[in-house]
């Protein structure tokens, strides 16, 4: 009885770590970063997965029809990652995000 405490003690001790090592604490809001993937010729694509690299589980969009997609993510320097299996390719930039604003980006897959 008592190990199985201490092994449920222990389990409970692992969750409440793991959940705070998953949070990042973060002082600013997010902002709105949309766009448009497009191909090297400049056709947008769509259905490709769309995300920051830092939260990928909870920013993650796909694109549209037209190849645009609008997501959030923290101010500061953000690598976005694009993977489109339809055709398969794959695209990433880096951008400086502003705290306030719009921004726009245009992301090339190749």
């Amino acid at each position: 009885m008592i190990r199985s405490i201490k092994t449920l003690g222990a389990l409970i001790l692992m969750a409440i770590t793991l959940a705070a090592c998953s949070s990042e604490n973060h002082d600013e809001e997010q902002v709105p970063l949309s766009g448009v993937v497009q191909d090297s010729y400049g056709t947008p694509i769509s259905n490709c997965l769309v995300s920051p690299a830092n939260r990928p589980e909870e920013n993650a969009v796909m694109t549209d029809s037209s190849g645009s997609f609008e997501t959030g993510v923290y101010p500061g320097k953000q690598k976005i990652t694009v993977t489109c299996p339809d055709v398969n390719l794959k695209g990433e930039v880096t951008v400086n995000v502003p705290s306030a604003g719009k921004n726009d980006v245009e992301i090339t897959a190749k």
